[in-house]
């Protein structure tokens, strides 16, 4: 999954609004969902930022957990 920018697909409009939902449920960023969700399947993750508040984000991953079926959801987006 690819945090980057570039122009949005409607497959990558359906996945930000996936990402989005489950972020707002707990009150994170879509990127910080989408760290949490490499860390819970044990992939190394490597975020870039030049943004203090940013790069703060990128490691407040661990005060929140995605459950079963949120990992599901998002493991049915699939890849670009």
């Amino acid at each position: 999954m690819f945090l980057g920018g570039g122009r949005p697909s409607r497959a990558g409009k359906l996945r930000g609004r996936v990402l989005v939902d489950i972020a707002s449920t707990h009150g994170v960023t879509a990127a910080q969902i989408v760290l949490r969700w490499h860390i819970d399947h044990g992939f190394v993750v490597i975020p870039k930022s030049v943004r203090r508040e940013r790069i703060a984000a990128n490691f407040d991953v661990f005060g929140f957990s995605l459950t079963t079926a949120e990992l599901a959801r998002i493991d049915a987006l699939g890849h670009p």
